[in-house]
């Protein structure tokens, strides 16, 4: 028989370069903040102009805290020396992570990718409970549900993978109520492109996990239910007989 040869290692350079994940404490912006289950969207815009193109963002910025408040100065540092080693020869500074100059900035932004192209079959939980489901699927606006029924056949919803102080996932319904100013541990990744035309280098970040360490001032466990009395003694006071919101 011909003697066996062995397989040349493969180059270095066709090799997919394994994403890395970086991880940061910081306090979601309360101003910047669309990280709601549609990231607030209304109608067709020049960025988004159909549903499926939203993508739910969030700005990060310094916790009000420390030690993680003095750290934070560092993330941003640490970053800024991340893009500046990421560019394309002959390419300029495009669209970026951060806001306003990167040189002073004192926030970074984040976003979620909310739709998936279905993989197989595609099966889709479609339990009446379900809060994930396309029909129970929160909207800002009511008049949007066909067009995000219409992906139902060909794309799924992403959940923005945010886990509250139980290390549950986050309802859609509460995302602002819970994220809108909270501190939390962010894990991401960075994405880097260029765009030849303009000759451009542009950033992207991507929330992969998001775990809620305190939550914004005002807000209660999302396990806690409100009670409401059944009934007002004469006095006025609440009766104790209560009834769970």
């Amino acid at each position: 028989p011909p003697p066996e040869t062995e397989q040349a290692p493969q180059s270095a350079l066709s090799m997919r370069p394994e994403r890395v994940v970086l991880s940061a404490i910081a306090c979601i912006d309360h101003d910047d903040f669309w990280l709601t289950a549609d990231g607030g969207y209304h109608a067709p815009t020049p960025v988004c102009r159909e549903l499926l193109d939203v993508k739910p963002s969030c700005a990060l910025a310094t916790p009000g805290l420390e030690p993680v408040k003095s750290d934070f100065a560092i993330v941003l540092r640490n970053l800024r020396q991340v893009t500046e080693k990421c560019i394309m020869p002959g390419y300029g500074t495009g669209k970026s992570f951060f806001t306003g100059d990167p040189l002073n900035t004192t926030c970074f932004k984040l976003r979620h990718q909310l739709f998936e192209p279905l993989q197989g079959d595609g099966d889709h939980d479609d339990a009446p409970d379900n809060p994930f489901s396309f029909e129970r699927w929160p909207l800002t606006r009511e008049r949007n549900r066909t067009n995000l029924l219409n992906l139902k056949n060909t794309h799924q919803i992403l959940p923005v993978p945010t886990y509250d102080l139980a290390r549950d996932l986050l309802k859609p319904a509460t995302y602002r109520h819970f994220l809108q100013g909270a501190l939390v541990e962010i894990h991401f990744s960075l994405t880097h492109w260029g765009i030849a035309g303009v000759k451009r280098d542009v950033y992207s970040g991507k929330i992969e996990l998001l775990r809620l360490l305190e939550p914004p001032h005002g807000s209660s466990s999302p396990d806690r239910k409100r009670k409401i009395p059944l009934h007002l003694a004469s006095d006025g006071s609440p009766n104790k007989k209560r009834a769970t919101a």
